[in-house]
């Protein structure tokens, strides 16, 4: 069998022509099948061309039954119709071979199997026998062979041939199948192999491989064409791409891996061979060889352009910050004397005009709440926006929303229904952020609502949260933008007048304020012309409400004029305060720019400073340094500015400003601004007495 030693079916059909040839007239070879439950036919040698034909058809429908690895026949003969050796049953199932004389026998017929019986009467055998193939007590196949003649017996000799027969071919059976499964796994290891290789030529990652020394022992065209170096230049020499200034990291990491300690995602950087740096990420594990070798797999990344992409995007974030905050400074910058003059009006009581001043206000603090809104979005959608958290009684915010909105409200002549009871529901947030979400709803119910028709707040309770319902009955919302109405700079269709004017940022701004808070709003609407319904969900507050007592608090006096140096480069604008200032009893000194303000400021001796940020020539930072060094008693610096972000407030109050003001400035929060100087006097002086 040493020329077909290396495929077990050949081996079988050979066995079948020697045995077919030596010892009787047909011959029949099968094989166990790789998976175990059947025997498949391999060689059939006889006589007759067309009785092979059919030999080899019935032969195909042996299988195994149960777990005894004998033939579905079960060839359980008696001594009627079988020669017995070693004096036991002679069944295949027992490893034994089978010897049968008398094939025609009827007696022989019904004691075996019909399948068998029918092989056996297809190849007009007159007697037979069957050996096993088998190794370590494993059925490999079967060996059968017939006469055709005469019921002649077997010769101890002859069944000893067979024996020796499958004997061999059981040895280069398991010999083939050894070698097959190596030829298979050598086959698998080159395919795998094929495979990696492909990955890693493919890979727009580099991968290197490295010993532990960090020599290089694998470099992917991805490593050619991100460091430069070719697969020539760095296999078999220390990982190139090295520059002193890393070679403590790269030796610590060298270390980390050698314990076991993969690398995942660490950033560094990595010098190139046209002498510049990139920016990388590495991934690195410790391979352990069978022979006990230990290499390091490193996968890395060029990052530079991502890297410069972020610093990119940074950098002009950080222009966008600058460039919104110079806008709501130089917006709030011309608004300011217009709000202030019409205080300014009402505060000296001059009559006429009412309906005109009526109409400047609302337009001017309309414009306030636009600029406001574009810097909120803004600073939601960078992350910067801070809550200052409380307990809040939702009724009142309601009722400030509802204070805040009612101008409008007015103007168009709406219908107005608010259902909101006192001290029922309590929310942990920021009291001012939640009324200027509502400040939005009922503005935007407001404006788009035509004149005369019904806007209603209710409040009630469902679950944990609190539900606040604003709805009226304007001209609704298109299916199409419901999906999307929270989106900023969403509109639906406006008229080519723009007569309700806006950014679209309202329900931007209302959607992230009560996300911000854990809460939801949706948007409801049953079309065009048929009204909107927006419900807000807020969290509602675990702690107990504290009993509270409502005290009316005394008339507040006047207090005593102050000296205050008012400077500001807007002479319109420093004109308005003054003579607001002036008006409540303040001696106002007045600058346009900060030398002029020190000049006089030491004569002038201030008890009070406003100042404008945005000076000419000097700052305000600069100035308010420069008045604290000059002046025998340094003033109170208050910062009045159209720089209203987070951290320009923080930066006023690390320059030493007791308040920071944002233009255009309330006439209640200046004066309370102004007059915090003295009850702080008043203070000092009553804790020194």
């Amino acid at each position: 069998f040493a020329s077909a030693e290396r495929d077990p079916k050949t081996i079988l059909s050979l066995l079948a022509r020697i045995a077919g040839e030596e010892l009787g007239d047909c011959a029949v070879t099968t094989i166990l099948a790789e998976d175990g439950a059947r025997f498949e036919h391999v060689a059939v040698v006889h006589p007759d061309p067309t009785q092979c034909a059919r030999l080899e058809q019935l032969t195909a429908r042996i299988s195994l039954n149960g777990a005894g690895c004998s033939c579905e026949t079960r060839l359980d003969l008696e001594p009627a119709g079988v020669r017995e050796r070693s004096g036991s049953r002679n069944d295949l199932e027992t490893g034994r071979p089978l010897d049968a004389l008398a094939v025609e026998n009827s007696l022989f017929a019904e004691q075996v199997r019909t399948e068998l019986a029918e092989i056996l009467r297809q190849a007009s055998a007159k007697s037979f026998v069957m050996v096993p193939i088998q190794a370590s007590g494993r059925p490999l196949g079967t060996l059968a062979v017939g006469r055709l003649d005469a019921p002649a017996p077997y010769e101890e000799s002859e069944k000893e041939l067979l024996d020796e027969l499958a004997r061999r071919a059981s040895f280069a059976i398991e010999n083939a199948r050894v070698l097959q499964a190596e030829r298979r796994a050598s086959a698998a290891h080159a395919s795998a192999n094929r495979t990696l290789s492909t990955i890693i030529a493919a890979s727009p990652a580099a991968i290197v491989l490295l010993d532990p020394d960090g020599t290089v022992q694998l470099w992917n065209p991805a490593a050619e064409r991100i460091f430069g170096w070719s697969a020539d230049e760095a296999i078999g020499r220390r990982y190139p791409p090295i520059g002193p200034e890393q070679e403590e990291e790269f030796q610590r990491k060298l270390a980390e891996l050698s314990v076991g300690n993969p690398i995942l995602g660490y950033e560094t950087r990595r010098a190139t061979r046209s002498g510049s740096t990139i920016e990388v990420s590495v991934w690195s594990a410790p391979i352990l060889h069978e022979d006990g070798r230990m290499q390091f797999l490193s996968i890395l990344t060029d990052n530079t352009d991502r890297k410069r992409a972020e610093r990119a995007a940074r950098e002009a974030d950080r222009r966008k910050d600058e460039f919104l905050a110079m806008l709501g400074h130089e917006l709030r910058n011309p608004l300011a004397p217009i709000l202030t003059a019409l205080q300014l009006l009402e505060l000296k009581g001059v009559q006429g005009g009412e309906r005109e001043r009526e109409i400047i206000e609302r337009q001017a603090r309309h414009l306030v709440r636009l600029v406001d809104d574009l810097l909120d979005v803004s600073r939601i959608t960078r992350g910067k926006l801070e809550l200052r958290r409380t307990r809040t009684d939702l009724a009142v915010v309601l009722a400030k929303a509802v204070e805040i909105a009612s101008p409008l409200l007015e103007h168009r002549a709406h219908h107005f229904e608010i259902h909101a009871p006192r001290g029922a529901y309590y929310v942990d947030g920021d009291e001012s952020r939640i009324a200027q979400v509502f400040q939005n709803l009922l503005i935007n119910a407001a404006k788009y609502t035509p004149s005369g028709g019904r806007v209603a707040v209710r409040l009630s309770g469902s679950g944990g949260s609190a539900v606040v319902e604003v709805e009226d009955n304007g001209e609704g919302i298109p299916e199409h933008l419901l999906a999307t109405i929270f989106d900023p700079f969403i509109q639906g269709a406006r008229p080519v007048d723009r007569s309700q004017g806006g950014l679209g940022l309202g329900l931007s701004l209302v959607h992230s304020l009560v996300v911000l808070h854990g809460g939801t709003v949706t948007a409801h609407s049953e079309g065009v012309g048929r009204g909107s319904r927006f419900v807000v969900s807020l969290p509602l507050s675990n702690e107990v409400p504290a009993i509270t007592s409502t005290v009316v608090p005394a008339r507040k006096r006047r207090a005593p004029g102050r000296r205050v140096l008012l400077v500001d480069d807007n002479q319109d604008a420093a004109e308005m305060l003054a003579g607001l200032l002036r008006a409540e009893g303040h001696e106002v000194l007045v600058a346009h720019d900060g030398p002029s303000a020190l000049a006089e400021a030491r004569a002038f001796r201030p008890a009070v400073a406003l100042l404008d940020i945005g000076l000419p020539v000097m700052d305000g930072y600069e100035l308010a340094r420069k008045l604290v060094d000059t002046l025998p008693t340094p003033p109170r610096l208050v910062a009045l500015t159209g720089y209203g972000q987070e951290h320009d407030r923080l930066r006023s109050l690390d320059a030493g400003f007791a308040a920071h003001l944002i233009k255009p400035v309330d006439a209640a929060d200046l004066l309370a601004a102004i007059e915090g100087s003295e009850r702080e006097e008043t203070e000092a002086s009553l804790a020194l007495s």
